[in-house]
């Protein structure tokens, strides 16, 4: 945001604050507060920040095209750990994909796995279309 002239800091969010674990969506007021919650002395309001997130909102692109990979880590830390109820980090998750180099080892991955049963159940929803073809549906 510095274009703008303002230096916000967006590396230690909490994702737990505006995500919602079902949908993984992202509450963008809720963000916007967990924003300025993280750059204490910031001048604009919420407000301010949703506006400008509205003025350039287009339904026409994709979520996934302004998430950088670090975020992906992030709200599936906060998903998994929903549903766990264990604790996993986004160094976690990150740690374990780099881990999965072995394209065949990745795919077998209980992560991965995971990831699958949630698509499944939440269709259209696709994290991984880029690398796995769909699942054929159950018949």
């Amino acid at each position: 945001m510095s274009g703008l002239g303002w230096h916000l800091e967006f590396k230690k969010l909490d994702f737990v604050r505006f995500v919602n674990v079902n949908t993984l969506a992202a509450n963008r007021e809720e963000l916007c507060v967990e924003v300025l919650r993280q750059n204490p002395g910031f001048a604009a309001t919420a407000q301010v920040l949703m506006d400008l997130i509205c003025s350039v909102d287009d339904p026409g692109i994709s979520p996934l095209f302004i998430c950088a990979g670090h975020d992906i880590c992030s709200v599936l830390a906060v998903w998994i750990t929903a549903g766990t109820h264990v604790n996993v980090t986004r160094a976690a998750i990150e740690g374990q994909l780099r881990l999965a180099l072995d394209l065949g080892f990745f795919i077998r991955a209980k992560f991965v796995e995971g990831v699958r049963r949630w698509e499944t159940e939440n269709s259209p929803f696709r994290l991984f279309r880029d690398f796995f073809p769909a699942k054929p549906a159950a018949s």
